[in-house]
């Protein structure tokens, strides 16, 4: 229970901290541009952090703890991760495609490549931190 819930935090913070970069670096040059029509004019904060939080939970729960558990390799965790970020981006970014006018193939691609790599990517870092704090964790 400790090292799921410690895997979560790690989790939940690296979610923050690369989509903050990437937002930082791409939001005035790629996604402005792109849907600046749609957006709201400030963000909701509590929407955003029951995203990041849910994200988390559920990475959590299906990726990385039953990694730990089992061991897995990091090949896995990341191809696993992958899997989970092409299904949550995939579907945010298909339903929009599908219902929104103006929603271009250009976002929705560029914004599903990025969830793949995150996604993916923190698998295989919080199940490496995760591992090596055992002395955090006990």
């Amino acid at each position: 229970m400790k090292q799921a819930l410690f895997s979560f935090f790690i989790v939940l913070l690296l979610l923050i901290f690369a989509d903050a970069v990437w937002l930082g670096l791409m939001q005035k040059r790629f996604y402005d541009p792109q849907m600046a029509h749609l957006l709201s004019d400030s963000m909701k904060f509590i929407p955003e952090a029951l995203l990041y939080i849910v994200y988390a939970v559920v990475l959590n729960t299906f990726v990385i703890v039953p990694g730990l558990k089992n061991n897995s390799s990091y090949l896995y965790l990341l191809l696993f991760g992958m899997l989970f970020g092409l299904g949550d981006y995939g579907s945010y970014n298909l339903t929009n495609q599908a219902t929104l006018k103006n929603w271009s193939w250009t976002l929705t691609t560029v914004d599903m490549a990025w969830g793949v790599c995150l996604t993916g990517a923190i698998s295989v870092i919080a199940t490496y931190i995760t591992r090596h704090s055992k002395k955090i964790i006990g």
